[in-house]
């Protein structure tokens, strides 16, 4: 594969990320990346539980590959869903 750009990532290294809140809580780690026809989904594993989470600019405030994590906001309410 070709190298990325500064600033750019394979779907592939966004797995093992860790997934932290606003507040820097850590959420999970991220187990799987799936591409659907209405965008990417982050598949966060939390102790037992999975949860998806769009990976959109309304749930993603940063990526940071270097250090493995992603800042995702309103994770409360992907938590209730």
């Amino acid at each position: 594969m070709p190298e990325s750009e500064t600033n750019e990532f394979y779907n592939k290294d966004l797995i093992g990320c860790s997934v932290l809140s606003e507040e820097n809580e850590c959420f999970g780690q991220i187990s799987r990346v799936l591409e659907s026809k209405s965008g990417v989904l982050l598949e966060v594993l939390n102790n037992q539980t999975t949860y998806l989470v769009p990976f959109t600019n309304s749930f993603i405030i940063s990526v940071d590959i270097d250090n493995k994590i992603l800042v995702v906001k309103n994770l409360e309410e992907i938590a209730s869903l």
